[in-house]
């Protein structure tokens, strides 16, 4: 784990809810067998498609039984369906299309929270600092005046959390004139705005530019020019700030790196990463999932880049016991490029529970019929307040994957994700009745 900053506490109550020991905690499949169930379904999928609900451990009596029926659900005729099922003290179950890379949608959060957890830390910070690139001599500063980015994706122009904070630190350490320019760096992060596979639309409709220096979201603007820089763009919020806290900076704006030594006067924490990662779970919040991954990029391999963030998240995934073999091009799921088997996901999830984040992880994912992006699902139905899960919905993709406890008391680890082009509306209902059939089990 890189040290970022000082820790702070976590602001994000730890989930009490964990998997008992006895669950799986490596991605080793038991290779005890029983008899297939077969299910006919009509697909899209290639010639290569598997229609069976094959257990690959001993399953509790009426598990696959009900999975078999919920399969058969009209709504996802038409439809690929992967599904991967761990049940607590055996293994995978059931295996449905599970070795079948799909589009997971905002599924792909999941592998951030990895790298966030792993790498960054749970009570670690991203920093955003202002430097003095000169002398300082009674209130001038002889001089550039240097906003350093560290990744922020909270970080906004007025409020508690703001460039106007920044600025009135400015102001407190006596500065208020400035000879030189007002300098953006945000060399921690390479130039990419939009992730391969992202569509014209999906900036800023679903995503604002990235950059290392990010302020309320990068979509007060969208204009051609912010949307190429953003960071620099968000250097006219800054002068504000400094200005109506009576600091005036003579020269120009423009982006480079600070010069080293280049004293600290100001700087600023972002919340603790597992609140970060919490709000990116629960409301699946694209901007803080692209952030993140790139963050974790530069402490993990020195930049901040989409590559170098799933490099990292695929090491931490294979030293968990997880070899992933997935395509994965972005942080949110927004990628057409992201493709994934939903065993992968399953296992993923399986190995979490072992992590000494896990409470934190957990507690940080959507509940059915509770909360962020489950709110309004599966109510008045034994999965509500029971599944903790993450959703995935993209044009051609929909997923759900995470936790339950079934009636019988089973605790479940479930990845299902559904591709079709487009998935039909209907197929959410027929998901969600699938998840709240093995939640009603007596298993």
């Amino acid at each position: 784990m890189v040290s970022l900053v000082e820790a702070r506490p976590q602001d994000e109550a730890a989930a009490t809810a964990t998997l008992p020991a006895t669950l799986p905690s490596t991605s080793t499949v038991p290779t005890t067998s029983s008899t297939s169930t077969t299910v006919t379904t009509t697909t899209l999928a290639p010639a290569t498609t598997t229609t069976t609900v094959a257990p690959l451990a001993p399953a509790p009596p009426g598990f696959v039984e009900a999975v078999q029926a919920a399969l058969a659900d009209p709504r996802f005729e038409a439809a690929t369906v992967g599904l991967a099922v761990w049940v607590e003290g055996l293994g995978m179950v059931v295996s449905h299309n599970a070795e079948m890379a799909l589009r997971p949608g905002s599924n792909e959060k999941l592998l951030v929270a990895w790298g966030a957890y792993g790498v960054l830390g749970a009570t670690g910070a991203l920093l955003t600092e202002v430097r003095a690139a000169g002398e300082v001599a009674g209130n001038t500063l002889a001089g550039d005046l240097v906003l350093v980015g560290g990744g922020d994706p909270t970080l906004r122009s007025t409020g508690p959390h703001s460039l106007d904070r920044l600025a009135q630190a400015v102001r407190a350490a006596g500065i208020t004139y400035v000879t030189g320019d007002l300098v953006v760096d945000e060399s921690r992060f390479d130039g990419q705005r939009k992730a391969p596979g992202w569509t014209e639309r999906h900036v800023p409709n679903f995503v604002g530019p990235l950059s290392a220096v990010a302020v309320d979201f990068n979509v007060h603007r969208t204009d051609p020019e912010y949307l190429a820089h953003p960071a620099l763009g968000n250097l006219n919020l800054f002068r504000a700030a400094l200005q109506a806290r009576g600091v005036t900076v003579a020269g120009g704006e423009r982006a480079g790196p600070a010069p080293e030594p280049a004293p600290v006067i100001a700087a600023l924490r972002s919340p603790p990463v597992a609140g970060l990662v919490a709000q990116m779970l629960t409301n699946s919040d694209n901007f803080v999932a692209e952030m993140l991954l790139k963050a974790v990029g530069y402490y993990a391999k020195g930049l901040g880049s989409w590559d170098n963030g799933v490099a990292a998240v695929r090491e931490l995934a294979l030293e968990a016991g997880v070899a992933l073999t997935g395509r994965a091009a972005d942080g949110s799921g927004l990628s057409r490029e992201n493709s994934r088997p939903a065993r992968e996901w399953a296992e993923l999830l399986a190995v979490a529970r072992d992590q000494p984040w896990f409470d934190s992880f957990l507690g940080g994912l959507a509940v059915a019929g509770r909360t962020g992006t489950l709110a309004n699902r599966f109510l008045g139905t034994p999965a509500a307040g029971n599944v903790r899960a993450k959703t995935g919905s993209v044009r051609e993709a929909r997923a759900l994957s995470g936790y339950l406890t079934t009636a019988g008391g089973r605790r479940v680890v479930f990845s299902l994700v559904v591709n079709s082009n487009p998935v039909p509306v209907a197929v959410i209902a027929a998901m969600d009745g699938l998840v709240a059939s093995m939640a009603a089990s007596a298993a």
